[in-house]
Parts: structure tokens; C-alpha cells; sequence
């Protein structure tokens, strides 16, 4: 029988391992068992002011034998929302079960007990599964966002061919003529987000943000950005045509190419001298995510030899 009860700081152990067996059945975004990303979406610290109905987050655990077998927590997702803020003030709904304890109605009991906490739900999960999708949207949820988790071994790819022994950037993919790349330094800050904001304004969902917005989004967490992994191209008049930026745990963040230079070969020069300089440290294999209604992008990463290892989700009412 299933015992329930609240999910502390010492359970976090226990909840990488429950995630661990999950990622292993579904695939997914394989940062999700890392304690710190648990912690911030089960056990997150503080509530932003405003929160929906006053909710402070909350976990729950269900335990057989002492073993966690079925998780589930909500938080607020930002302050009550505003005029023109429809997005803000959405409670986040997580949860998962033990691939070995399925098909015995843990996974609707987590959900309904989170449904019952979130004024307006957004159901979030790093290892999305047909099951999933057809649990959710049988409570009314509709999928508004999904990414593809892709790797790439830097071993026999065409990424790796192309990195291999290369001095020169993404040696083996040469770059367009005038294009030339400079790493990330605080004097061309600016110029990495003009080259994001001009690569992302015309994908569904643009954020808007401003460059302070973006730049601590980017880079404010020193665990998960390298400056010198952080790539930016240039034109021959100096104005930015693309950029790449990477995490320590050789981890593609972002990348883009401004509509003038698509098609052009520079974003496989940007992967490939990202992927160059991370297989020079060791790494025997790349991870990034795209978006699933982008097609050409995934066209371009399957053509290094980046391979689909999981989906991630977002679903929301109406």
C-alpha cells in the first residue's frame, strides 16, 4: 500500500533516483535527476510576491517499502498576473511515477492532487511519453510548448568528423566568406543578444525580452554557462549574423542564425566549433533541444548525427 506524505530536503536522494528509472523507460532532459533541479522544481525556496491564492509550494511523496515510487509538487510560477500578463501567475504542476509501479493509478492521483492546487495549472515535464500526453489532455490540458531532447556521440558524426584535430573554427566546416567568430567578453555582451533577439523574433512564442532579461537568463548562473564556449559570428561589416552559447556539462543552451545568413552554413559552423572545443575537454558527446515545430533547425541537427532521446512538455487550459 502506497503511504503519503510530505517531501523534504532529505528526500532529494531519494526523488534523483525515482527520476533516474524515469529517464531511463522515457528518455527525457537527463539534467532533471540532478538534485539542484529538483530542488528548485519540488522544493523551491521563497515565493514570489503575489503568489496566486498565497501558495507557498508544495510536495508530496508516495513511499512503498521506503521506496519513493510516485512524486508530485506545485509551485507558483510568477506574481498574480496584470493587464496584457496572461502568463504570469500560473501555478507549475510536476510529477512522475516508478516506470515498475505504473498502470496502477499513481499517475492520476498525482495529478488530480495537483490540479486541485493550481488555480491555473501549467503542467510541466522533462519526459514526455504519448501516456503522458493522453493523461493530461484527458483532464482538459493542452500541449503550448514541446522541445526534443537531441545527443550527438563526437564519435563517427559528421559533428565529430568535422571537430576532429581541427585548430581553425569548425575545422572541416568552413565558414561563409567575411564571417569570423569571437568568444563572449563583456564588451560584446550587447551584441550577443542582438544576435538573438534578430535569430528568435520570428519564432512562435518570442518572449520580448530585454537584453538584461536575456543576459542573466543566459549567463547569470556561472554553473551553466562558458564564456569560452560562447560563440559569436560576425559579418564582414561587424554586425552579428549568429551565435551559439554552451553549458559546462557540454550542453548546446542556445543557438541561432539571423535570417540573412539561414542557409548559408553557418549555423553547422557555429555546432560544429562548439562541439570542437567541447570534445577538446573530454566530451564524448553533445546534448541540445529544439523546439518541435521547428523542423529545419532539427534537419540541421540530424545531419550532424544529433539523435531525438526524449521530448519535454508544457501543458495549460484553454
Amino acid at each position: 500500500m502506497t503511504q503519503w506524505r510530505a517531501l523534504t530536503a532529505s528526500d532529494l536522494p531519494a526523488l534523483a533516483a525515482l527520476t533516474r528509472s524515469v529517464l531511463a523507460v522515457d528518455g527525457g532532459l537527463p539534467q532533471s535527476a540532478d538534485e539542484g533541479f529538483l530542488r528548485g522544481r519540488y522544493l523551491p525556496a521563497g515565493t514570489p510576491a503575489g503568489a496566486p491564492g498565497g501558495l507557498l509550494g508544495e510536495a508530496v511523496g508516495g513511499f512503498e517499502a521506503d521506496e519513493l515510487v510516485a512524486a508530485a509538487a506545485v509551485r507558483p510560477v510568477g506574481p498574480a498576473p496584470g493587464p496584457g500578463q496572461p502568463g504570469i501567475g500560473l501555478t507549475g504542476v510536476v510529477g512522475q511515477v516508478a516506470p515498475d509501479h505504473r498502470g496502477r493509478g499513481l499517475g492520476r492521483h498525482i495529478l488530480e492532487w495537483g490540479l486541485a492546487r493550481a488555480p491555473r495549472p501549467r503542467v510541466e515535464t522533462e519526459t514526455w511519453t504519448p501516456a503522458v500526453d493522453r493523461l493530461l489532455t484527458r483532464y482538459g490540458l493542452e500541449r503550448t510548448f514541446g522541445e526534443l531532447v537531441m545527443t550527438c556521440p563526437l564519435t563517427d558524426t559528421p559533428a565529430a568528423t568535422a571537430t576532429a584535430g581541427g585548430a581553425g573554427p569548425a575545422a572541416g566546416t568552413p565558414l561563409p566568406d567575411g564571417v569570423t567568430l569571437e568568444e563572449w567578453r563583456p564588451g560584446n555582451v550587447a551584441d550577443f543578444f542582438a544576435a538573438y533577439h534578430a535569430s528568435f523574433r520570428d519564432r512562435p512564442g518570442f518572449p520580448g525580452w530585454s537584453a538584461e532579461e536575456w543576459i542573466d537568463w543566459i549567463s547569470g548562473d556561472e554553473d551553466d554557462f562558458r564564456a569560452d564556449w560562447a560563440i559569436l559570428a560576425r559579418d564582414a561589416d561587424g554586425t552579428p549574423a549568429g551565435f551559439c552559447v554552451a553549458s559546462p556539462d557540454h550542453a548546446i543552451n542556445q543557438a541561432g542564425v539571423v535570417p540573412g545568413w539561414r542557409r548559408r552554413g553557418l549555423g553547422r559552423a557555429l555546432l560544429t566549433e562548439s562541439a570542437r572545443r567541447m570534445r577538446a575537454e573530454g566530451a564524448t558527446s553533445v546534448l541540445l533541444m529544439v523546439a518541435t515545430n521547428n523542423p529545419g533547425a532539427t534537419a540541421l541537427y540530424e545531419s550532424l548525427g544529433y539523435v531525438e532521446t526524449g521530448q519535454r512538455a508544457r501543458y495549460e487550459r484553454g
